[in-house]
């Protein structure tokens, strides 16, 4: 009998941290205000990366980083080198433009993330 594992999910580590330093901030505020705001700020930071990813999550539902990294020993190629997908319609794409792709997808969330991250860090 396999038991199945309970799936949480992504980044739930991240903000049960967040919710353990907004704790911490303030339950710490009477005693060390400069230890209250550390904690504070460490909170806005985590939520915000938190944040970060799930917007870019949810805004390319489709281009996720990790759609275009295909494994070589999965790919089958035709007799004229082109890569043929196991999905419903065949797309030819090299090698070199799923690496472009996953590229861009990756710095794009990065992008994303950072900029939520400056826009929490200032705003409070």
């Amino acid at each position: 009998m396999k038991v199945s594992r309970l799936k949480t999910p992504r980044l739930t580590v991240w903000l049960v941290a967040s919710i353990v330093l907004a704790i911490l901030a303030y339950t710490t505020r009477q005693s060390d205000p400069l230890l209250s705001i550390t904690f504070y700020k460490a909170h806005l930071m985590s939520l915000g990366g938190w944040g970060g990813y799930w917007l870019d999550r949810l805004i390319f539902p489709y281009a996720r980083p990790h759609e275009f990294v295909v494994p070589t020993d999965q790919i089958e190629v035709d007799m004229a080198g082109a890569e043929l997908s196991e999905f419903e319609c065949e797309i030819a794409l090299d090698p070199r433009v799923h690496a472009e792709l996953f590229k861009a997808a990756s710095l794009r969330r990065a992008i994303i993330v950072a900029a939520s991250l400056i826009c929490v860090g200032l705003a409070a």
